[in-house]
């Protein structure tokens, strides 16, 4: 059983380090889109990373089965043992190789968690870019100026005006 579920875990452990460095490139990859306003590599970006995230939602269910027999039955929590937990309690030579493992993917998880903030950071800032440009170019469109007899352009009706901006 010991073995076994040494096996397992060291096999989750590195499938989420897997799908967690993807999960980076895409994030990287992402961002570039955003920088360069490529709405097409930014659309097929985030439908990769939904990918990622649902492949990393199956690993976690999976973690929770795999340790849900470690699980204290006094305590009261929602999400069961953690992996470190665990891994305490297992033998010395598991014991070191795992918890690398753990530290490993616990650090690649801080970095797509940043690499992630900036990305939503950058999104928000190309939104609220092209929001203020279409605001400006509807403003110009909306605006008429007429010519007087002493060729002076003054201010005059408003004008109702759309933008067409599908692809």
């Amino acid at each position: 059983m010991q073995q076994g579920f040494d096996h397992e875990l060291d096999k989750l452990l590195s499938n989420l380090h897997s799908v967690y460095g993807l999960l980076l490139e895409q994030t990287e990859q992402y961002e570039r889109a955003v920088r360069a306003a490529n709405i097409e590599q930014v659309s097929a970006c985030a439908a990769r990373q939904r990918g990622l995230n649902e492949r990393i939602a199956e690993l976690e269910l999976r973690r929770r089965e795999l340790l849900a027999p470690w699980t204290d039955p006094l305590q009261d929590t929602h999400a069961g043992p953690g992996i470190q937990e665990v891994i305490k309690k297992l033998p010395e030579a598991a014991h070191n190789r795992l918890n690398a493992k753990a530290d490993a993917l616990r650090a690649l998880v801080s970095i797509v968690a940043s690499k992630t903030a900036s990305a939503r950071s950058a999104t928000s800032w190309l939104m609220n870019h092209m929001e203020g440009l279409m605001l400006e170019v509807s403003s110009k469109l909306s605006d008429s100026v007429v010519y007087e007899r002493r060729g002076r352009v003054r201010q005059g009706t408003s004008v109702a005006t759309g933008l067409d901006l599908t692809l």
